[in-house]
């Protein structure tokens, strides 16, 4: 196949078209543009690629009516024969001229023959060595669409969000392209990369559970393949896990399992929470279930932690506003002002604890009512979101505790425990098999 194609646009005066359609171009089966939406005359544009340069294939698929403007025309030649003249077009189209050009640019060089090296001096024959063998990075390659898209992560403040940003090692959704989202979709996203896994980050316009279920909801409409929502942040913790052990500020809290404490009834006295199966959350699908199990194990909970210590260290070291607080880990007694004396043993890690979360709208300030709580449904930490994402994704909150659920609560831990949890969520990504082949 010769390298002689060329495609290339010309400026014309503006003109008002209906987009009803989306594209994107790959070269030998590989995606190297796109998609974008665009006008229904750009099924010309593929017929006369394909009739240049098999190699290159637009494909371009239906998509809801949008109004936009073309200031260009796009033209296709190769081998001296004109296959496409003038064709209206729109500025992303400048794009799909690079990305062709690139690419036969790199045919090109390929093409080249190697220069020939000059004849070295004799030397006696050497007996082969083994080389030695180099580990193949895994390939990543940017999803070609939203149906792509495995995990999702949900924040709902901004420290959170910040938090999770500062971890990613590619954004996808630069230059112009956008994978866009699904009609009567309110929610904002950013789409990218964590290490070897693309993410989809979703952004709650407030706290609570009814914000986070509406975010969920709107976030399975436009990624419809989604296998697994970490909702990501900060959270109050029990001074106990379930197994007894301490916790300190910074821990990260895992979820098994999730508790709407603030659903049931109200007496006079107290308030009793509905736990019979049609009302309580259900529990996590088979698939989650397990990736949890495997999370829990002692080997892999112990190289959770130290890639969580790893990622969190070398977080701070690029920015110092994530760096432990210096303030005092203090922890008083639920019924007064008097500090719990404890100390943890060696040096200052975030320890991961796994168990149940109670979710509801209510911050919870009380030491007392922390207690009685966590004396009744065994759970070890306090949050606002996840009895709302729970039953509209195959959730799993992830949440670092920046304070006791006491009257003693402030904010003077929340970037650091944000920071613990981000970097949690990396670790535990690396643990994460896609169903996808590449």
């Amino acid at each position: 196949m010769s390298n002689d194609l060329k495609v290339w646009v010309d400026s014309k005066r503006h003109s008002v078209e209906g987009h009803t359609a989306k594209c994107s171009l790959s070269f030998n089966g590989r995606i190297i543009w796109g998609p974008y939406h665009c006008h229904a005359n750009t099924y010309r544009l593929r017929d006369a690629l394909a009739a240049a340069d098999p190699r290159f294939q637009l494909t371009v698929s239906e998509r809801y009516k949008s109004i936009e403007g073309h200031t260009y025309t796009i033209s296709v030649m190769a081998g001296g024969h004109l296959y496409l003249d003038r064709l209206s077009t729109h500025g992303h189209m400048v794009g799909l001229c690079k990305a062709i050009n690139d690419c036969l640019e790199e045919e090109r060089r390929r093409a080249q023959p190697p220069e020939a090296d000059p004849a070295p001096p004799y030397a006696a024959p050497q007996p082969p060595q083994p080389s030695p063998k180099q580990p193949v990075p895994p390939r990543t390659t940017r999803p070609s669409g939203r149906q792509d898209f495995e995990i999702a992560i949900i924040c709902a403040l901004k420290v959170e969000h910040d938090a999770i940003e500062a971890f990613l090692d590619e954004e996808f959704e630069i230059d112009g392209f956008s994978y866009g989202k699904a009609p009567g979709d309110f929610n904002a996203y950013t789409t990218g990369r964590i290490g070897q896994r693309a993410i989809v980050l979703a952004y709650m316009p407030h706290m609570g559970k009814v914000n986070s279920a509406t975010v969920a909801a709107h976030l399975s409409m436009s990624f419809r393949q989604i296998k697994v929502a970490l909702l990501v942040g900060v959270c109050g913790a029990a001074p106990r896990d379930a197994n007894g052990g301490e916790v300190f500020l910074g821990d990260v809290m895992i979820s098994t399992a999730v508790i709407q404490v603030d659903f049931g009834r109200q007496y006079s006295d107290e308030s009793v929470r509905k736990d019979t199966l049609e009302d309580a959350l259900g529990r996590a699908n088979p698939e989650i279930r397990s990736f949890l199990h495997k999370l829990e194990g002692d080997r892999t909970s112990k190289k959770l932690e130290k890639k969580t210590l790893e990622y969190l260290t070398g977080l701070c070291d690029r920015d110092r506003k994530y760096a432990h607080p210096g303030h005092s880990d203090n922890l008083y007694r639920a019924d007064s002002t008097h500090l719990v004396p404890r100390k943890r043993e060696g040096t200052a890690r975030p320890i991961l604890h796994f168990g149940r979360f109670a979710s509801g709208d209510s911050v919870m300030k009380s030491g007392l009512h922390r207690d009685k709580i966590v004396a009744k449904e065994q759970v070890i930490a306090f949050e606002m979101e996840g009895a709302g994402s729970w039953d509209c994704l195959p959730t799993v909150i992830i949440k670092s505790a920046c304070d006791y659920a006491d009257s003693h609560k402030n904010k003077g831990w929340q970037r650091y425990a944000s920071a613990t949890a981000a970097a949690c969520t990396k670790a535990v990504l690396d643990e994460w098999r896609s169903s996808q082949v590449n």
